[in-house]
């Protein structure tokens, strides 16, 4: 819900743009589209949160500060 997504009948559609994804294969549902923002928000956080606001928050919001990537297998 906090990227837009909606089950229509059985079928997952959203309002948003090309321009308002990270990369078009998050189009093929919000399931790929939660995996594309996670993935932007561990590697390059500005641009998730330049290109698609909301999933920045609600990511920075359910899982805290502490949803990073390890370094070396240790933090």
């Amino acid at each position: 819900m906090a990227t837009n997504w909606s089950n229509f009948k059985g079928n997952w559609v959203t309002r948003r743009t090309n321009d308002d994804f990270i990369r078009l294969d998050g189009k093929l549902g919000p399931e790929e589209d939660f995996a594309v923002n996670v993935d932007t928000y561990l590697f390059n956080p500005d641009l998730l949160k330049k290109k698609v606001p909301h999933a920045y928050t609600w990511i920075k919001q359910y899982f805290s500060d502490k949803f990073v990537i390890r370094k070396g297998g240790k933090k």
